[in-house]
């Protein structure tokens, strides 16, 4: 068989600008009519993007191992092996969910030919992306409402967690690389139920936690993204961050612990149970009064004694920011709570997502590098033995 041609690099940087090409085309939200032809090739069964580039994936991954096989085959390029098979696998098994039909079979009929004045996308659904909405600066964060959940799961899929989720069933559960920890999040009839819960798995050394439905996912950011993070050598302060933002602290004689916001809104608490048998949690929730002495409670969080301190610290330093988030005009819980001016582009925040995940990305492959380097045997001596003088 002959050796086929190898492709040059000025071929390569061509084809993926036709790629780019493309995305930008797509972005602009052109006619479906014109959409339709572009995709079909692009995602053809057989000769499609996902199945080129899946192949080209296993095939680089079989070049490094069969390179290596005439030199030791450190840690780093198993790594770089795995990851490689491991993207292969999973980008054509998402194609393979397309069920190997063209995009025209995904439309119905009577839609295949719209008015090419179409200036809207044929289904629009919050999983849009942010290019196409008007974004506004909302302040106190705190009660800014739950927001995108995948300022959480993508940059969790982005260190390598595995999605699980049923495909048919509106939740999404995540599990670290090392089977370790779960972070699921399953919408309830009520945003003031439990909507997220993460959890360690172990007999000795299991922890749970559990966050309603308005928590802002950037004050949450600060818990999951600690969780890709190495424990620090030392366990961070808990309670610095909050009255340096300055919050009330209080510790009464049976050494239950509170901190409170200015605006006695929102509040963080450290609390210690009576008989039979003594039980420490914490709790964090925003409330509002409802005028007649009682508490309306917008959003709650319950937090296990057991997790690791410097996790509860990286909640309470996402609780102490001031910074604003970025919300819809009105898509809040309550709309007189907050103030909400226009913001930046959708571009702008897109942008800043994707370098997010870039980051993330960065930061696990440096981590896992890192661990397995630190399993690695010490190497043998080189210095030759020093006999021991005879007397």
């Amino acid at each position: 068989m002959p050796h086929p041609t190898p492709p040059n690099a000025h071929q390569i940087t061509e084809a993926t600008s036709t790629l780019d090409q493309l995305k930008h085309y797509l972005r602009a939200e052109p006619p479906l009519t014109d959409t339709l032809p572009l995709l079909t090739p692009l995602l053809h069964q057989d000769t499609g993007v996902p199945i080129l580039l899946g192949d080209i994936l296993r095939a680089a991954a079989r070049v490094i191992t069969q390179q290596a096989a005439h030199h030791p085959m450190d840690d780093d390029v198993r790594q770089i092996i795995h990851e490689l098979r491991e993207a292969a696998r999973e980008i054509t098994e998402w194609h393979a969910a397309l069920g190997h039909a063209a995009p025209e079979q995904h439309v119905p009929a009577s839609l295949r030919h719209v008015d090419h004045t179409m200036s809207h996308p044929y289904i629009s659904t919050r999983t849009d992306g942010p290019e196409h909405t008007l974004w506004f600066e909302t302040r106190p964060r705190y009660l800014a409402g739950g927001g995108d959940p995948r300022h959480i799961t993508q940059a969790l899929r982005a260190a390598g967690w595995k999605n699980h989720s049923d495909p048919d069933y509106p939740h999404v559960i995540l599990t670290s690389p090392d089977h370790r920890h779960t972070v699921a999040l399953e919408p309830e009839t009520s945003s003031y139920s439990a909507w997220w819960r993460i959890q360690a798995h172990g007999y000795q050394d299991g922890w749970y936690t559990q966050f309603g439905g308005n928590i802002p996912v950037e004050i949450l950011a600060g818990l999951t993204d600690a969780l890709l993070q190495p424990a620090p050598a030392t366990a961070p302060e808990i309670w610095v961050p909050l009255t340096g933002a300055g919050w009330t602290y209080e510790r009464d004689e049976h050494c239950n612990e509170t901190a409170t916001h200015p605006d006695d809104i929102l509040s963080l608490r450290r609390r210690r149970t009576v008989e039979p048998g003594e039980q420490v949690f914490w709790t964090a929730e925003a409330t509002k009064p409802t005028g007649l002495g009682g508490q309306e409670r917008i959003w709650h969080a319950y937090l296990d004694e057991r997790m690791p301190p410097h996790l509860i610290a990286a909640f309470t330093r996402a609780l102490a920011l001031d910074e604003p988030v970025q919300r819809r005009h009105y898509d809040v819980p309550h709309t007189h709570l907050v103030t909400q001016e226009r913001g930046p582009r959708g571009e702008q925040l897109a942008h800043a997502h994707e370098a997010r995940l870039k980051t993330v990305r960065t930061t696990a492959r440096k981590t896992r590098r890192t661990a397995l380097a630190a399993q690695k045997p010490p190497a043998p001596s080189t210095n030759p033995a020093v006999p021991a003088r005879s007397r």
